[in-house]
């Protein structure tokens, strides 16, 4: 049986573990596939920050780097000459898959992120972003679909008053207890993709639409109303939901806004940003990624492969969906505009061939909005007390108010619940609870 530290080959890339230096770990892949093009290292980040990645680096052996500042910065990739002149290809495994990864699950993983990403006649790229965009220009360029940009003011405005998921602990998580829950939404993110967004060239106007239903974008004065907030407000760089006294003054889309007067906020509109009609831009892109990530489940495969594959697919959706929020200097760079963490080099990206822009803001700040919406929608139905919220799910001190799992996207549901907790303080808190799984 294979050890947990042996390389896993697939195709032309070989999965290693780190090693105690990036030397040994391509010496390691070295010997497992000596035509390798491409090493990912896999397992815990090596190294601890910018000095630590160096150091790691920096030992690299008989390994001679190609561009030693692209190989310092670790955390992005980095090219190596072999002996013989061939270049190699490093990159860590984080971006696609959860830290802890090991190289037969993330091979075998990627085996299958391939046959989806085949479904559009594509190979994976790079990096989750790049594959994403491939997919989905291959996927506009069959349904042949054209959609009008979103002017540059109007896209300066959605960029800079829109902020991404929900992150908040409640008030109760300082007093620890006796059993935590957490629920999240089944790929929320696919399904607020799959969902109708705004389409058409946007207007300006002063106050709120007449048609309380098209899809709008609105500066609003609200005072908040219950120990939930709902609408988003910002706080120097972070997003906060604040639940009094006001009045606040921020931006959020008509669905917030919709659920905010719902539930008691008094909010007044000073302008909006309206757009003529919706469409599905997304749908069939997002569904083939949601189909792909539901048939994983039905494949006799080991639970790290699945685990891995499941990753690598959300990877794929939420990166490509981040790319198409773009940013404000985008004006300046070659190729398709796409902001991310993991791909800094902007100005070396093919160019798109879909015939349709990937710089979208109108469309992320829809999905965003939609999936705040749908987390707030359920944290107000819960009867036990909120200890907190990350992106698409939430925690709570007790049983919590879900109606089950019905398989679907956007589905929340139990996820693992465990008994006694200590007091939560912060976020970090958050992540490094000691989660026991729900038995299915």
């Amino acid at each position: 049986m294979e050890s947990p530290e042996s390389p896993s080959v697939d195709n032309a890339t070989v999965y290693v573990m780190p090693g105690d230096s990036l030397g040994e770990a391509l010496d390691v892949a070295a010997a497992a596939a000596p035509d390798a093009r491409n090493v990912m290292i896999c397992g815990d980040r090596p190294g601890a920050g910018r000095s630590g990645a160096e150091t790691y680096v920096a030992a690299a052996g008989r390994w001679w780097p190609v561009d030693s500042t692209r190989v310092t910065r670790y955390n992005v990739r980095g090219k190596f000459a072999t002996d013989g002149g061939r270049v190699l290809t490093v990159q860590r495994a984080e971006p696609w898959f959860d830290v802890g990864v090991l190289p037969g699950d993330a091979a075998e993983a990627m085996r299958y992120v391939r046959g989806v990403c085949a479904d559009f006649g594509v190979r994976p790229g790079g990096t989750p972003g790049s594959t994403g965009r491939r997919m989905l220009a291959e996927s506009w360029r069959r349904l042949d679909h054209q959609y009008e940009p979103c002017p540059d003011d109007i896209a300066t405005i959605l960029r800079d008053t829109s902020g991404q998921g929900r992150f908040e602990v409640f008030p109760h998580a300082a007093n620890g207890g006796e059993r935590l829950a957490y629920v999240d939404a089944r790929f929320q993110y696919g399904a607020c993709a799959a969902t109708e967004l705004p389409c058409g060239v946007p207007e300006m106007i002063d106050g709120e639409c007449a048609d309380q239903y098209a899809p709008t974008w609105c500066e609003v004065e609200f005072v908040p109303c219950g120990d939930v907030g709902v609408l988003p407000f910002r706080m120097g760089k972070a997003w906060e939901w604040p639940t009094g006294p006001g009045p606040y003054r921020s931006w959020c889309s008509g669905a917030e806004l919709h659920l905010a007067r719902k539930v008691g906020y008094t909010a007044t509109v000073l302008r909006s940003i309206v757009w003529p009609g919706r469409g599905l831009p997304l749908a069939s892109w997002a569904g083939v990624i949601s189909r792909g990530r539901s048939r994983i489940d039905e494949l006799p495969v080991a639970d790290g492969v699945r685990s891995a594959a499941r990753s690598a697919l959300r990877s794929i959706l939420i990166q490509t969906i981040g790319g198409l929020h773009g940013r404000n200097d985008s004006a300046n760079v070659t190729g398709v505009p796409f902001a991310s963490a993991n791909e800094t080099d902007l100005t070396k990206r093919p160019a798109d061939r879909s015939g349709v822009s990937q710089s979208r803001p109108e469309w992320t700040v829809a999905i965003w909005s939609l999936a705040r919406t749908r987390l707030a929608k359920i944290m107000l139905g819960q009867r036990a007390p909120l200890v907190a919220c990350t992106l698409d799910g939430f925690y709570v001190d007790g049983v919590p108010s879900v109606n089950g799992d019905n398989g679907k996207p956007g589905t929340f549901r139990t996820v693992w619940e465990r008994g006694d907790w200590s007091p939560i303080t912060s976020l970090a808190d958050v992540y490094a609870l000691d989660a026991v799984e729900v038995e299915a």
